[in-house]
């Protein structure tokens, strides 16, 4: 479903709309077995984002690369998810584009701190996150604030480039989802995430 928020499109679409059924558990599970090996990864500090987490680290993988069947409804909710808000907005036409795509894993006390992407278009996808908020900062001085309730299963997508946060975590176990961007040929080489065709 397609809906307006300070004049800002977002689609929000929830699995079962798609008959999709997300292993919750099993992806929860995969994202901290890879927590680590990620970790150890040297933080690239030129990002917009700055907390030393996996997030952070986002450039560095894309979470499609990894052959696991788990992940294959997560992308076929963003897939159909796209052509819907392309279909009824054109934002970005019958051009190309790449995906980007990575996990995000914050333990109580922790959150998504403020960051903005340079892509046109990000999404995410609710793996182990209802109980907090994703929070938009729209307006003239980025003081709107449009808060999205976080549901397992879960599909949104917006405009790439509005800043936006999370809720601190306030649970005992991790908070996780899949986040991704979709990109033109023009910003292939931004931060130069690993990127794979999403549509030709």
């Amino acid at each position: 479903m397609i809906q307006y928020h300070n004049n800002i499109p977002f689609c929000i679409l929830q699995q079962e709309e798609e008959n999709i059924s997300i292993n919750f558990k099993a992806i929860a599970g995969f994202l901290e077995s890879i927590e680590p090996q990620l970790m150890s990864i040297p933080n690239d500090t030129s990002t917009a984002y700055k907390a030393d987490d996996m997030s952070a680290r986002f450039n560095r993988w894309n979470i499609f690369y990894v052959p696991e069947p788990i992940l294959i409804p997560v992308f076929t909710l963003i897939k159909i998810g796209w052509k819907q808000l392309n279909d009824e907005l054109t934002l970005l036409g019958k051009e190309p584009l790449w995906i980007h795509a990575h996990g995000n894993l914050h333990r109580k006390d922790q959150k998504l701190g403020y960051h903005a992407h340079k892509y046109p278009i990000l999404g995410y996808v609710g793996i182990s996150s209802e109980g907090s908020n994703t929070n938009f900062y729209t307006g003239e001085n980025e003081d709107t604030k449009i808060s999205i309730p976080n549901k397992n299963g879960q599909l949104v997508i917006t405009l790439g480039t509005i800043p936006h946060d999370t809720d601190v975590w306030n649970k005992n176990y991790p908070r996780c989802s899949i986040a991704f961007n979709l990109m033109t040929r023009n910003e292939l080489f931004l931060d130069n995430p690993p990127v794979f065709p999403f549509y030709v």
